[in-house]
């Protein structure tokens, strides 16, 4: 290292700083990146910046010079070494190759016919599970997600209270903590689903030979504890682990069910569900052909921050409304349907922007216009199924477009707007109809 002094003293400025916290947790350690103990040390200055792993503290630190320009950061390369800035990006490899499978959990109790099954791990396993870049956190398997804005730029990240997971610390550390529980979920490989882990039920031990272990709820528990451990490696305790095994959609399904349990952000919730329109909402995000600057969003939060003009629950309604779609689809009518929704989508945005340019790319900073507001989605689908069926839609859409009032209504508020969207381009698609120029 150039200059550990002063690489030591930055990052001790910035350990309380909640945002640059945050965006570090959710862009390395969640990811499995590097250990919630290096994270620790790289910010906490209990370990001199020179003992610690400098790949490890160059991918915190460029993270930060890259995320927060308005901090005014030095150049990565006036305190690293290029060698060791270099180094960092054989952090997912070492971490791959750390992440060593199989990994036996033992004492292991199948609680269904189905994948499920409770154990108790140590903290100090716990802690070695982490040390070896095992558990992960995936946004989208998580009961909430939050965006952290850093300038013009909107950051997701998975819901972490810093202050609620210190006060565990604290219990723990005196003491007076209670055995606790966390769900763990494997997504076995894809490739060799029935491979990826076996159970003997005559020795309770359930092995774990590949796939992504994902920790769905226990991330501020597991991380209080992974403190604690930091600050007195001698403790002792254990966690109860509800561990399932399946697709992420199962993992969404066990979140809705926890939900009646502590109730969390609903549109966040209805995006998870398992129903033929959530179904091809995948479809359309997957799909190469999709009009990159749409976007979706999970909830109402992540649609102000900039994230994407669409919220997952509200195109997902205005699916089952407008074109009247069930809790199952065939594969053929799915992939019929997201074939012409996108072709719909990618005429419209067209249309719209030969008046409004750009409007969509830059859409957080019209959220005063109708033509932003996702539930324009109701009247554009209304609209989709009414001309589905007809050889010159795409004409029918360009003159509709060039009739519709887009004007917002200043005393709606945000549950007249289906109603709203819905009668203006209900209105814009009778006049283009008739031939009304």
């Amino acid at each position: 290292m150039k200059d550990p002094r002063k690489l030591q003293d930055i990052l001790q400025m910035h350990a309380l700083n909640d945002k640059v916290q945050r965006v570090i947790q959710s862009k390395l350690v969640d990811t499995g990146l590097i250990s919630r103990n290096e994270f620790v040390d790289a910010f906490r200055g209990n370990i001199l910046v020179e003992q610690q792993n400098p790949a490890v503290l160059a991918a915190v630190y460029t993270t930060m010079y890259e995320t927060f320009p308005e901090e005014c950061f030095p150049n990565p390369n006036e305190l690293f070494e290029q060698k060791e800035l270099d180094a960092r990006f054989l952090l997912k490899k070492e971490a791959d190759q750390f992440a060593s499978f199989p990994f036996v959990f033992k004492d292991v109790v199948k609680l269904s016919s189905k994948q499920e099954f409770v154990f108790e791990l140590t903290y100090q396993q716990l802690s070695q599970m982490s040390q070896h870049h095992l558990i992960k956190i995936k946004p989208d398997m998580q009961r909430e997600s939050v965006i952290v804005k850093v300038g013009n730029v909107s950051v997701p990240c998975v819901s972490f209270d810093s202050n609620k997971a210190k006060e565990i610390t604290d219990s723990i550390l005196a003491n007076k903590q209670f055995v606790t529980t966390v769900r763990f979920h494997l997504l076995p490989d894809p490739t060799d689903r029935n491979g990826s882990f076996a159970y003997d039920a005559e020795h309770k031990e359930l092995t774990v030979k590949k796939g992504m272990l994902v920790n769905i709820d226990g991330n501020h528990r597991v991380n209080a504890i992974l403190d604690a451990l930091y600050y007195n490696p001698s403790l002792t305790g254990c966690v109860v682990v509800l561990f399932t095994i399946g697709d992420a959609q199962i993992a969404r399904d066990i979140i809705i069910q926890e939900e009646k349990r502590t109730p969390i952000d609903q549109d966040h919730v209805a995006s998870m569900r398992n129903i033929a329109a959530n179904e091809i909402i995948e479809e359309i995000k997957n799909d190469p052909s999709f009009y990159g600057d749409w976007g979706f969003s999970k909830t109402e939060q992540q649609y102000v921050a900039g994230t994407g003009v669409f919220i997952e629950s509200v195109f997902a309604d205005a699916l089952m409304k407008e074109f009247n779609i069930g809790t199952r689809i065939t594969s053929k009518n799915k992939r019929q349907l997201v074939q012409y929704l996108l072709e719909v989508l990618k005429a419209y945005q067209i249309f719209v922007e030969q008046t409004y340019i750009d409007y969509y790319h830059q859409y957080a900073q019209h959220l005063n216009r109708l033509m932003v507001r996702p539930q324009f989605v109701y009247g554009l689908f209304y609209v989709a199924n009414k001309i589905v069926s007809e050889d010159d839609w795409e004409d029918l859409l360009e003159r509709t477009v060039q009739n519709i009032n887009y004007e917002t209504n200043t005393r709606a508020v945000w549950f007249d707007y289906e109603s709203i969207c819905r009668d203006r381009f209900r209105k814009a698609y009778e006049k283009a109809k008739e031939g009304t120029p």
